[in-house]
């Protein structure tokens, strides 16, 4: 390689690779915790894991119950849902010219940052580290991307870590100190990262420590833990033959009472014919009993509105709204208008603050601190192309209407805003016009009357108004036009 084509190969690659776990990493650590994988790093000095969660008047510690959270459907459903919003707007760089503010900062194309960003290594894109990303954040309230440098110091690659394998570390003996490295655990083997070397997103701060993010999960896990035992019961009572637990109470015979051999006997013929590919059948037992269920019916327990309860207090916690994940516990009055307004409502609650503290903290930990930009620069997201965002286009056309008419945009403005452009009049200036209420005039800042103002009146709402007729009106511009 010559000299430039060596630089650039250089450029390009990372200077040292990063250490990955294997299988049985994963199922190693699959204890208690925070996100339902355990603590691995949590007997560290410095470091506090998170830990199992317990509730007043219970002793039953439900983060070791509930197991790992990426088996409940609940999680997954949410996780899924925040994973792929958030995947849409892609990460952008702005820059805010004097005078601006920062929503009208024009995008700086092909910043090394976000192009970085949309493919942040060889073996995935940007959309799915940032559902990787939502996952643990939604999960632990801590997401990690750990950035791999080339020899010149350069940000080459990004590489999403599990939550429950990275934590901040700091030095004890240090008062002062925050955070001084990350410790990352795989097979066994803890390493150190420096903090330049870490991206760390965090929802909002736990104040049990201050250097994690909340995970808003654990104060719902008795919910995901309920929702998992219906689901359970359910699948016991399918698998059953839709019979719940029954009782067969042998009668006594002359011979004394019934041995437990002949008890068990008893029950394996009655198993034999009420399940598998047996089940429905006629059962017919040789020994003389007596068949009763147990005191209670399926259908009073109401498991449906059970599984919705952790339905409601998960949607609750996480700000989305259950109509979009869809939930059954908002699908029930579910209707068109509704789920445009809980789309909406999810965007507004939780989509869009979460692009403002990844915008944020990029702008911070990667922009100025790894590309050294000033202070006009900021990172953002470009959510031109996110459906959910986009007006409907009657609202549109009633909104620019009402701009329109209320004399704040002129004619040709709301045109374009309807995708309408020029009225492609022979007198261009016909759109440029404003229309105003009639009586009023125009003033400029030093109280003098505009002259040559371009200004449409707006009829007297309290006049009466004519209706003309299309044709009519078309009979009189002819006449108009004759007369002239």
């Amino acid at each position: 390689m010559n000299s430039i084509t060596d630089h650039l190969y250089q450029e390009s690659r990372a200077r040292k690779a990063l250490p990955f776990p294997t299988l049985s990493q994963y199922n190693g650590i699959a204890t208690s915790g925070a996100g339902g994988y355990g603590s691995p790093l949590s007997y560290m000095p410095g470091w506090i894991g998170s830990t199992g969660a317990t509730f007043a008047g219970t002793n039953i510690d439900y983060g070791a119950a509930v197991g790992q959270l990426t088996n409940s459907s609940l999680v997954i459903a949410l996780a899924r849902w925040l994973g792929t919003a958030i995947a849409q707007a892609p990460v952008v760089v702005r820059e805010v010219t004097e005078g601006q503010d920062k929503k009208s900062a024009k995008i700086v194309p092909g910043h090394d940052l976000q192009q970085r960003i949309g493919r942040p290594n060889p073996f995935y894109s940007g959309a799915t580290m940032w559902k990787a990303v939502a996952l643990s954040w939604l999960i632990d309230g801590n997401a990690y991307l750990v950035k791999l440098r080339n020899i010149f110091g350069d940000v080459v690659q990004y590489w999403y870590i599990p939550h429950f394998m990275m934590a901040p570390g700091w030095d004890r003996s240090n008062p002062s100190a925050f955070i001084t490295h990350y410790v990352y655990l795989v097979d066994g083997n803890t390493y150190h990262l420096r903090v330049d070397d870490v991206f760390h997103l965090r929802n909002g701060i736990d104040p049990l420590n201050p250097r994690v993010g909340l995970a808003n999960m654990k104060s719902v896990l008795r919910e995901i833990f309920s929702d998992s035992e219906a689901a359970n019961y359910t699948a016991a009572l399918v698998k059953n033959a839709g019979v719940p637990p029954w009782v067969i109470i042998p009668k006594l015979s002359d011979a004394g009472n019934v041995t437990e051999i002949d008890a068990l006997r008893i029950k394996e013929q009655a198993l034999l014919k009420t399940q598998g590919d047996r089940r429905g059948e006629p059962l017919v037992l040789t020994d003389a009993v007596d068949i009763k269920l147990l005191a209670f019916d399926p259908d009073k327990m109401a498991l449906r509105d059970l599984r919705r309860i952790p339905e409601e207090r998960l949607c609750a916690v996480t700000g989305i709204h259950p109509a979009v994940v869809p939930f059954g516990a908002g699908m029930d009055r579910s209707t068109y208008n509704n789920f445009k307004e809980a789309a909406t409502q999810s965007y507004d609650n939780v989509v869009k603050p979460l692009w403002t503290d990844i915008g944020e903290e990029l702008t911070v930990q990667v922009l100025e601190r790894d590309y050294h930009e000033p202070p006009s620069r900021h990172v953002g997201h470009d959510t031109s192309d996110v459906n959910a965002l986009q007006e409907n286009k009657d609202d549109t056309a009633k909104r620019a209407g009402f701009l329109f008419t209320s004399g704040v945009w002129m004619r040709g403005e709301a045109r374009a805003a309807t995708d309408k452009g020029s009225s492609d009049l022979s007198n261009i200036e016909a759109d440029d016009v404003f229309c105003v209420p009639r009586g009023i005039s125009l003033i400029s800042p030093d109280m003098e009357l505009l002259q040559g103002a371009h200004v449409t009146e707006m009829p007297d709402p309290s006049a009466e108004t004519k209706v003309v007729p299309a044709k009519e009106a078309q009979k009189k511009k002819v006449q108009d036009q004759t007369e002239k």
